[in-house]
């Protein structure tokens, strides 16, 4: 029979920033109330995949590297409150062909704020195979996130702090009224004075007037057997990300505990899908590619053993949008992550919670807000 449950806060999407504003909402003391339509964590989003590039010297931006900062913060609170080892300090290296655009813009970041870097042009211990001309260097304060044991934790300790989650739960409808939003589920009613919607791929379904300024893309995850033992964890291999110039730019992780090194590209612009309408079946041009890149770079392994799909959430100028929706008065929004955005999952969600109590977020978001469309700039 359909119920009608009520709370301070309701939180639409249980993926990394979702589950991490339930978090911040939970344990400063307030009743809140998450809702996904998946198990969390679940494969079905961009939450996925074992684990996370975790970068400081941001090329995506400067203004990028206070919120990245601040979510290694964060990470390291969630590890002390679970005991749970989440976020693996181990550094990121960084290679590109000469003059290469990715490398200039990561330092430049490093350089703006300091950065701890440190310039090896072998690269790896020679793990990697490159050219003797391109540009390296060691980003020392980064590393990799496990993304679905962070999202349990994130979940498991917002529930200990009184949060309910409501997994396996569709929304029909939202209504905002005078005092309070009424979200419509296939199990009843929610009724909150503030909502915060964190829907990823699924965004343009809920908040249609984001649409044109959002967009999904089908990226595929792989992972490739380390016979050698060469790219582990315990050899010291790195995570790495590589821009090959005309196009070609990939990103990996080390073996651990022989799961696997994994590899993925990292590219813009990919085919638009509809998530609902997701082609998750892996073909031969989803691996073709990523195995040409693999034997060139790291000719020791083999496959790949396995791969996954992963919907990316873009938005049109590839940044986040975390802002009060336009016309709005109790609905936040924090779409449009952009396949980048998993890094910063505690501080967007910190931030979002921030919006959601009217309070101003600890670390700069002016940059995320959703009027740079109207004046087209960033």
């Amino acid at each position: 029979m359909p119920s009608h449950s009520t709370a301070e806060y309701a939180v639409i999407g249980l993926g990394a920033s979702g589950i991490a504003t339930v978090w911040n909402l939970a344990r400063a003391g307030h009743s809140v109330i998450g809702i996904d339509k998946s198990d969390v964590p679940n494969d079905q989003g961009s939450s996925h995949g074992a684990t996370r590039l975790l970068r400081v010297a941001y090329s995506e931006g400067e203004r990028y590297v206070p919120l990245v900062r601040r979510a290694i913060e964060l990470w390291r609170e969630l590890e002390r409150e679970t005991s749970v080892h989440v976020f693996h300090q181990t550094g990121v290296f960084y290679a590109g062909s000469p003059g290469n655009e990715f490398i200039k813009a990561s330092l430049a970041s490093a350089h703006t704020h300091d950065v701890r870097l440190e310039h090896n042009a072998k690269g790896l211990n020679n793990q990697l195979t490159l050219p003797g001309d391109w540009s390296s260097f060691t980003e020392l304060e980064g590393g990799f996130v496990e993304c679905e044991n962070s999202i349990q934790c994130l979940a498991d300790q917002a529930r200990r702090a009184g949060a309910k989650l409501l997994t396996r739960t569709h929304v029909k409808a939202i209504s905002e009224r005078n005092d309070s939003v009424e979200v419509e589920t296939d199990r009843g009613t929610i009724s909150a004075r503030k909502l915060v919607i964190a829907t990823g791929a699924w965004s343009p379904e809920l908040l249609p007037a984001l649409a044109p300024h959002l967009s999904t893309e089908r990226r595929t995850l792989h992972w490739f057997a380390d016979p050698t033992g060469r790219y582990a964890l315990s050899a010291g291999f790195k995570p790495f990300i590589i821009d090959a110039g005309d196009g070609m730019s990939f990103y990996g992780f080390p073996d651990i505990d022989g799961r696997g090194v994994k590899v993925a590209e990292h590219l813009s612009g990919g085919d638009a899908v509809n998530i609902a309408q997701l082609d998750r079946t892996i073909t031969a041009q989803d691996t073709n590619s990523i195995k040409h890149l693999a034997r060139k770079y790291l000719p020791d392994l083999t496959g790949p053993t396995h791969s996954k799909i992963c919907a990316y959430p873009m938005t049109s100028d590839g940044h986040f949008i975390i802002d009060r929706l336009a016309g709005s008065k109790r609905i936040i929004v924090g779409v449009g992550l952009c396949g980048h955005g998993f890094k910063f999952a505690p501080a967007l969600g910190e931030a979002l919670a921030c919006l959601a109590q009217d309070q101003p977020p600890p670390v700069d978001i002016g940059f995320l807000s959703l009027r740079r469309f109207d004046a087209k700039t960033f």
